[in-house]
């Protein structure tokens, strides 16, 4: 492997340029960082609506009426948007200064 600035050989798995001192650094893209945003959010909402389910029955509400899909939708789409924006990550290399 090569160095994307000063062409000098790298070690197979080096993470820094001994020659001009470029290091590989490990980004998201700007939409993996939106739809972890947007997965946190939603992840959020589904614990105001998970956690009232501990004292409900206590109070005398009726848990066939509580709205159950709303939960398991809510899990997936927090499960899948953080997995999502997990997946963006990619390699990079930069130059000190940068």
């Amino acid at each position: 492997m090569q160095c994307p600035y000063c062409a000098s050989e790298l070690e197979p798995n080096a993470t820094e340029c001994k020659q001009c001192g470029a290091t590989m650094v490990f980004r998201r893209s700007t939409v993996g960082v939106f739809v972890g945003w947007a997965g946190m959010v939603v992840g959020i909402i589904w614990v105001m609506l998970f956690v009232p389910l501990t004292f409900l029955p206590f109070l005398g509400y009726h848990m066939g009426s509580y709205p159950w899909i709303t939960l398991v939708v809510g899990a997936l789409a927090t499960f899948a948007l953080l997995r999502y924006s997990k997946s963006t990550l990619h390699a990079m290399w930069v130059r000190q200064g940068e």
